[in-house]
């Protein structure tokens, strides 16, 4: 009898892990077929590609005990798609625990990864937006009446939003927050990490995202008796790494690659669906998207996908970290083992070059607001890989 058990329970655990690698390569089906629906779909609406995504393994959540302890949420350079990563924020705030997150973000991005560190109510904060920006732009505007006078739309929402919270600037820094900035003309990036004021914390987020003459009406900031420009000159990911680790130059000639080959698809398949005939046009824009090269994407320690899980054995250092004067935390880097979650409005679904303008349209901007809470609800499991869920 004892040798029927063992046979029987040898024979339970080989059926156990021929289902877990059928479940497996299932989901990994699945996913394929969501990537392909999805490229076809972008493809229809002549959109820009996003990036596949990840396999079966890597999406699959981690049970409670095997989350990283050290999660860092990054959102990267966005233009007037900041309003997509906020959508995604909004997601993220409400259906994961973020207390064992640090908060890193660049331009567009820094706005985002602010909320989450200050633990703002992101949809409070996005009313207050809105209601500033109708209150200030004029009702007849136009597609370049955004431009000039974002700094002040900025401004005046930050001290709308933390007026009564003047202390908002000791817990982002509690919670690890940097924001990119690039100096000028120097262009060499730094990080602050630490501030004195709200007014203090006010300027790291406007320096992050001064696009020459677009923010404010000029060619850059002065803040902490330095020139600022937007911090995707030099961090265009808004990630918390060394200069060694990772260079804004080659990023950089990644996304005009990408963005030419992107273009061109696009072009020719529109071109295409005038020319022929329905029954040709699917057929042939598959072919062109075939022909036309696959741009690679550099950096694959920070992953070009949202989900960005260093290797265990990896150490994680500090940019440049430029303090506030007066703050008495130390100045040297420290190094931590960091699984990374990396927010980019074309991580699940391609963009029009359009969408990064600075627009002004209110209905425009929440529409982009929402895409990006159903396309972080559509990739839970991507967050559910390194973060808790609320629920459990």
């Amino acid at each position: 009898m004892t040798m029927t058990l063992a046979m029987q329970s040898t024979r339970a655990e080989e059926l156990s892990v021929l289902m877990s690698s059928s479940d497996c390569d299932d989901r990994s089906k699945t996913l394929d077929s969501m990537s392909t629906d999805t490229e076809e779909s972008d493809d229809d609406q002549m959109e820009l590609d996003a990036p596949d995504v990840t396999m079966c393994l890597e999406t699959m959540p981690l049970a409670r005990n095997e989350r990283p302890s050290l999660v860092e949420l990054a959102f990267s350079a966005s233009g007037g798609l900041f309003t997509y990563q906020m959508g995604v924020a909004a997601y993220i705030q409400d259906h994961f625990d973020l207390s064992n997150c640090h908060f890193s973000g660049c331009s567009g991005g820094s706005w985002a990864a602010t909320l989450l560190a200050a633990e703002t109510n992101v949809h409070d904060a996005w009313k207050v937006i809105l209601a500033t920006q109708k209150r200030l732009i004029p009702a007849n505007y136009s597609w370049y009446s955004g431009y000039g006078r974002y700094a002040t739309i900025v401004s005046e929402t930050i001290q709308e939003l933390w007026k009564d919270d003047l202390d908002v600037f000791k817990r982002v820094e509690n919670k690890n927050l940097h924001i990119a900035v690039t100096k000028f003309p120097s262009m060499k990036g730094e990080n602050h990490n630490s501030w004195t004021s709200l007014d203090d914390l006010m300027k790291s987020i406007m320096a992050s995202a001064l696009v020459p003459f677009a923010l404010s009406g000029r060619p850059y900031i002065v803040h902490r008796g330095q020139k600022y420009i937007d911090g995707c000159v030099s961090n265009f990911k808004g990630v918390n790494l060394s200069g060694s680790e990772y260079t804004t130059a080659s990023e950089i000639t990644y996304h005009v690659k990408k963005l030419a080959v992107d273009t061109m698809r696009s072009s020719m398949t529109t071109l295409a669906s005038y020319l022929l005939p329905s029954s040709l046009q699917k057929p042939v824009a598959s072919f062109i998207y075939r022909a036309l090269p696959n741009v690679s994407v550099p950096h694959a320690v920070i992953a070009p996908l949202s989900l960005a899980v260093a290797p265990a054995n990896n150490t994680s250092m500090e940019l440049t970290t430029e303090t506030a004067p007066s703050s008495s935390s130390s100045s040297s880097s420290e190094t931590k083992d960091v699984h990374r979650l990396l927010i980019q409005p074309w991580t699940w679904r391609g963009q029009s070059l359009t969408s990064y303008h600075l627009t002004v349209d209110i209905d425009t901007h929440q529409e982009r607001f929402d895409t990006g809470y159903q396309d972080a609800m559509a990739n839970y499991h991507e967050f559910a890989a390194v973060l808790r869920p609320l629920t459990q």
